[in-house]
């Protein structure tokens, strides 16, 4: 399970308008070989266009950034249906259920499941790793 929680500079029950900032914190990694912590960053802004956000994680290990530009994109407001694009061809589904985003994908043969929380001032980022049966 990987889990990561992070301070915000601003935030109240809209999502995504007043969720927007840079999220910072450690990445911590729990596996059987241990706990690995390494540093990581998460934006969430705005962009000229209704409905598009720029949606960014950054994992920093070694003093390396490795940086994922992605795009949120609503498609449906009050159903809480958005997507996440990964600008690569890949395009992810996510739902939205009291300001939650959650996301089921599979990647290599295995399930990855992330839930990404915001409150008003933080937010976690969890992932849940499993292999598929």
């Amino acid at each position: 399970m990987i889990s990561f929680s992070a301070k915000a500079q601003d935030g109240t029950l809209t999502f995504p308008e007043n969720y927007f900032g840079i999220y910072k914190g450690d990445l911590e990694i729990t596996n059987t070989k241990g706990i690995q912590s390494i540093g990581m960053e998460f934006y969430l802004t705005q962009t000229d266009s209704v409905g598009i956000y720029n949606y960014k994680i950054v994992y920093i290990f070694d003093g390396k950034r490795n940086d994922r530009n992605y795009t949120l994109k609503t498609i449906d407001k009050e159903k809480g249906e958005d997507i996440i694009d990964e600008n690569n061809g890949i395009v992810l589904g996510v739902k939205l259920v009291d300001n939650t985003l959650y996301n089921v994908f599979e990647v290599g043969g295995n399930l990855l499941m992330t839930t990404e929380t915001f409150f008003i001032d933080y937010m976690t980022f969890d992932i849940v790793f499993s292999g598929k049966c």
